[in-house]
């Protein structure tokens, strides 16, 4: 075998299973509207306030279709 792929293999017996990626939460907070084709989210502050904020400038796949509280 190779030197290198002995070391690989002992680091992960030791470091114990190979760490999994999270899921990446901006993408579960992030929605596209259908109707105007924006990207947005609702911002909600701890006195219990929200506000819509709406994105242009990010990229729209991947994300959940939703009708923002413009379009609606």
């Amino acid at each position: 075998m190779n030197l290198f792929k002995d070391q690989i293999m002992i680091s992960d017996r030791i470091a114990g299973q190979k760490k999994r990626n999270p899921i990446k939460k901006s993408d579960s907070k992030l929605f596209v509207c259908p109707k105007c084709m924006n990207v947005w989210e609702v911002i909600r502050k701890t006195n219990g306030t929200s506000r819509l904020v709406s994105y242009t400038h990010i990229p729209r796949y991947g994300k959940s279709k939703e009708v923002c509280r413009k379009c609606k």
